[in-house]
Protein backbone atom coordinates (compact mmCIF):
# COMPACT_ATOMS: atom_id res chain seq x y z
CA UNK A 1 0.00 0.00 0.00
CA UNK A 2 1.24 3.63 -0.94
CA UNK A 3 1.64 6.03 2.19
CA UNK A 4 0.53 9.28 2.52
CA UNK A 5 3.44 11.39 4.03
CA UNK A 6 1.77 12.86 6.99
CA UNK A 7 -0.97 10.65 7.75
CA UNK A 8 -0.27 8.55 10.38
CA UNK A 9 -3.07 7.23 11.47
CA UNK A 10 -4.40 6.22 7.42
CA UNK A 11 -7.38 8.08 7.51
CA UNK A 12 -6.61 9.79 4.01
CA UNK A 13 -5.97 13.24 5.66
CA UNK A 14 -3.35 15.23 7.35
CA UNK A 15 -4.88 16.64 10.17
CA UNK A 16 -4.34 18.10 13.85
CA UNK A 17 -4.40 14.40 14.82
CA UNK A 18 -1.59 12.64 12.85
CA UNK A 19 -0.17 16.04 14.72
CA UNK A 20 -0.61 15.40 17.72
CA UNK A 21 0.24 11.26 17.27
CA UNK A 22 3.98 12.55 16.33
CA UNK A 23 4.26 15.10 18.92
CA UNK A 24 3.28 12.93 21.72
CA UNK A 25 6.05 10.20 20.06
CA UNK A 26 8.04 12.79 19.85
CA UNK A 27 7.40 13.95 23.69
CA UNK A 28 7.53 10.76 25.25
CA UNK A 29 9.48 8.43 23.79
CA UNK A 30 6.57 6.08 24.17
CA UNK A 31 5.72 3.69 20.89
CA UNK A 32 1.68 4.28 22.12
CA UNK A 33 -1.49 5.18 19.60
CA UNK A 34 0.79 2.79 16.68
CA UNK A 35 4.00 4.92 15.98
CA UNK A 36 5.66 1.03 16.15
CA UNK A 37 4.04 0.27 12.89
CA UNK A 38 6.31 0.29 9.60
CA UNK A 39 3.25 2.33 7.90
CA UNK A 40 3.01 4.76 10.66
CA UNK A 41 6.45 5.50 10.79
CA UNK A 42 6.90 6.15 7.19
CA UNK A 43 4.18 8.45 7.06
CA UNK A 44 5.79 10.52 9.66
CA UNK A 45 8.76 11.49 7.79
CA UNK A 46 7.38 14.05 6.18
CA UNK A 47 10.35 15.71 5.34
CA UNK A 48 12.12 12.53 3.78
CA UNK A 49 15.11 13.20 6.13
CA UNK A 50 16.96 10.44 7.95
CA UNK A 51 14.82 9.92 11.18
CA UNK A 52 11.24 10.78 12.49
CA UNK A 53 12.28 14.27 14.20
CA UNK A 54 10.55 17.26 15.48
CA UNK A 55 11.28 18.66 11.77
CA UNK A 56 8.22 16.03 10.39
CA UNK A 57 6.11 17.53 13.12
CA UNK A 58 6.81 20.78 12.12
CA UNK A 59 5.82 20.18 8.38
CA UNK A 60 2.95 18.23 9.28
CA UNK A 61 1.19 21.26 11.20
CA UNK A 62 2.27 23.73 8.69
CA UNK A 63 0.55 21.25 5.92
CA UNK A 64 -2.98 21.32 7.26
CA UNK A 65 -2.48 25.44 8.21
CA UNK A 66 -1.68 25.74 4.86
CA UNK A 67 1.38 27.51 4.85
CA UNK A 68 3.72 23.98 3.50
CA UNK A 69 2.91 21.27 1.12
CA UNK A 70 4.31 17.61 2.19
CA UNK A 71 6.15 16.76 -1.01
CA UNK A 72 4.46 12.92 -1.89
CA UNK A 73 6.29 12.25 -4.84
CA UNK A 74 9.60 10.84 -2.79
CA UNK A 75 9.84 7.77 -0.15
CA UNK A 76 11.45 8.92 2.83
CA UNK A 77 14.95 7.65 1.40
CA UNK A 78 15.01 10.48 -0.96
CA UNK A 79 14.17 8.79 -4.65
CA UNK A 80 11.79 7.03 -6.54
CA UNK A 81 8.08 8.17 -6.39
CA UNK A 82 4.98 6.42 -3.88
CA UNK A 83 2.14 5.16 -5.30
CA UNK A 84 -1.34 6.70 -3.10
Amino acid sequence: RGVLYGDLNGDARIDGTDWSKLSYYLLTGQAGLGMGEAYTIEAANADHQAGVTIADAELIKAHYNYTKTINQKLSSQGTGTVGL
